[in-house]
C-alpha cells in the first residue's frame, strides 16, 4: 500500500528522466566507510559555528535540541539525525556538503564550490528574503564593478519560514513517500533496496510508511547511502515540496555569486567582504537568532 502524507506531498514525475539516468546501483561496505563518519561531521560542525562566532546554546535552539545533545553532535558520540539536518541547512542557510568535508561522501560533493571563507556570506544567502538577496547581488555586482543581474532561475518564489516549518513537522512523511516513489520509477522492491542501503527489509518498510519509533533513527548518513550506493541525489525524494525548493534556491544563489567572485583576486574579495558584513542580518547571530 502507498504511504500516505497529509501534507502538501511529494510528487517525483518531473524528475523521472533524471532518476531513471542516474540509477547506478552497487553494492559498499557501509560499517567500514562510515568508521568515522560522526566525528568528521561533528568536527564540520564545530568549524562551521566558529566561523559564525555563534555558541552551542545558539545552534541547538536553532535546531530544537538540548545543548547536551548537540555537543554529543560536535563531539561525534551521535549521528545526526536526517531531520535535525534539514532543520540545520534551512536555519543556518548553511548546506549539507560543509558538513561532509573530508569524509567517507565528500566526493558525492565535488561539483559544488567549498570556501570557508564566505561562510558567513553562505549563511546570510540561504536564509534572506528574496528581496534581500538581489539587493545583496547588486551591491556585489556594483563593488566588483560588474554589469550581470541574476539569473532568471534566481526569480523563483523563496518559500516563506512558515511554509518549511510546517513541511519540517511532516519531514519524515516526505521522506516516506519519496522513497516508494523512487522505487517505483526505478522498478524494484523493498528487499533489493534495503540491501543496497544495508538495512533490513522491515527498517526499510518503517521509513517508507512512517511508522515505528525506529523511523526517527533515519540519519543523514542513511541519505548518504542513498546517494552513494544508487546515484540518487537524496534531496530529489523531496521534489514539489516547499523544503525541495528551498533548498534547490540555496545551491543556485551561492553558486551564482561563487560565480562573481571566481574572477576576482582575494584582495578585492576581502574589501567586498567587510562591506557585505555591514549589512543589517549578514553578520551572525543579528538576524538568525530572529528566525529561531
Amino acid at each position: 500500500m502507498k504511504p500516505h502524507w497529509v501534507g502538501r506531498g511529494v510528487d517525483l514525475t518531473p524528475l523521472k528522466a533524471t532518476i531513471k539516468r542516474h540509477w547506478v546501483p552497487r553494492k559498499l561496505d557501509f560499517e567500514r566507510l562510515e568508521a568515522n563518519e560522526a566525528s568528521t561531521i561533528g568536527l564540520n560542525l564545530r568549524r562551521c559555528r566558529l566561523a559564525l562566532q555563534a555558541h552551542q546554546y545558539e545552534i541547538a535552539a536553532l535546531l530544537n535540541v538540548s545543548r547536551t545533545q548537540y555537543r554529543n553532535y560536535e563531539d561525534g558520540r551521535h549521528q545526526l539525525r536526517l531531520l535535525t539536518t534539514a532543520q540545520y541547512m534551512m536555519r543556518t542557510g548553511i548546506p549539507l556538503h560543509y558538513l561532509l568535508a573530508g569524509s567517507c561522501y565528500e566526493h558525492l560533493f565535488s561539483h559544488l564550490t567549498l570556501r570557508r571563507e564566505f561562510l558567513p556570506l553562505q549563511s546570510y544567502v540561504g536564509r534572506c528574503s528574496d528581496g534581500a538577496f538581489n539587493g545583496l547581488a547588486a551591491l556585489l555586482c556594483h563593488q566588483l564593478e560588474l554589469d550581470q543581474a541574476a539569473p532568471p532561475e534566481l526569480e523563483l518564489h523563496w518559500p516563506e519560514n512558515s511554509q518549511i516549518d510546517a513541511e519540517l513537522d511532516a519531514y519524515y512523511q516526505i521522506i516516506g513517500e519519496g522513497l516508494y516513489q523512487l522505487r517505483q520509477i526505478v522498478g524494484i522492491g523493498q528487499e533489493e533496496l534495503a540491501e543496497l542501503l544495508g538495512i533490513t527489509y522491515s527498517t526499510l518498510s518503517a521509513y517508507e510508511r512512517n511508522r515505528l519509533q525506529g523511523v526517527r533513527q533515519f540519519g543523514t548518513h542513511m541519505a548518504m547511502r542513498l546517494w552513494a550506493a544508487t546515484g540518487i541525489n537524496p534531496l530529489w525524494i523531496t521534489c514539489g515540496s516547499h523544503f525541495y525548493a528551498r533548498r534547490w534556491l540555496q545551491h543556485l544563489r551561492m553558486e551564482y555569486l561563487h560565480g562573481l567572485f571566481s574572477r576576482h583576486p582575494d584582495s578585492l574579495l576581502h574589501q567586498v567582504q567587510q562591506v557585505v558584513q555591514q549589512l543589517p542580518g549578514v553578520a551572525w547571530p543579528g538576524e538568525i537568532q530572529g528566525h529561531g
